[in-house]
């Protein structure tokens, strides 16, 4: 397992496959070797999609030898969903929650896939379990706002946008979006707030956005 961390540390991904070959083939029923093959399918060219099902083949060949393995879960949920497979994503990633029902990473990425299935109500609960966890979440707090907005629920979406910058006070997209939520919502005071803040950042676009709220 030494040998495998030290390749994957370098990046080395056909390195890794190669020894993974030799190490599920001396050792079959080691768990954590199917899962370095794993990682090793993913890295080597992560949208090929035949790749793609063989990585699901090491990850699950992994589980099957160790149902317990979260990480091999986790890894196995994103597969599923860089393949738009976002139901087994979330039977996936709730393994990983039964398991470290802490982890606000998952949270997050389950999150990601209901928000993807439309189950509008099952992100926001999912994602605000995760930012409980983890208030300094800036991801999980970002797509609670794509999802409150969604739903038109702009108050709230202004909220949690005001947490993104409050982790993230460089993030000129934040500022910009933020800007224009409160513009639509009326308030262009505090619109103009973001645009000042966004100037010191993007002036290109803090120009577009104060020519947004004040039409020439």
């Amino acid at each position: 397992m030494k040998r495998a961390i030290a390749i994957e540390e370098q990046n080395d991904w056909e390195g890794l496959f190669n020894w993974c070959l030799e190490w599920t083939e001396r050792e079959p029923k080691n768990a954590k070797a199917w899962f370095f093959l794993g990682n090793a399918h993913n890295n080597r060219n992560a949208y090929d999609s035949l790749r793609r099902d063989k990585v699901i083949a090491a990850y699950r060949q992994a589980l099957q030898i160790d149902p317990d393995y979260a990480a091999a879960w986790k890894e196995l949920g994103v597969a599923y969903a860089i393949l738009d497979r976002f139901d087994n994503a979330i039977e996936a990633y709730r393994h990983v929650l039964r398991i470290n029902p802490e982890d606000a990473d998952v949270l997050y990425y389950l999150g990601n896939a209901c928000y993807n299935l439309e189950r509008y109500d099952d992100a926001i609960e999912t994602y605000r379990e995760a930012i409980h966890i983890n208030p300094e979440l800036a991801a999980a707090w970002n797509n609670l706002v794509l999802t409150y907005y969604r739903l038109n629920r702009d108050n709230e979406a202004i909220e949690a946008f005001r947490e993104v910058v409050r982790i993230e006070p460089e993030n000129a997209n934040a500022w910009h979006y933020l800007g224009l939520l409160y513009n639509l919502s009326g308030n262009r005071t505090a619109a103009m707030e973001a645009v000042q803040k966004l100037r010191s950042l993007d002036p290109e676009r803090a120009d577009k956005l104060f020519n947004l709220i004040v039409p020439r």
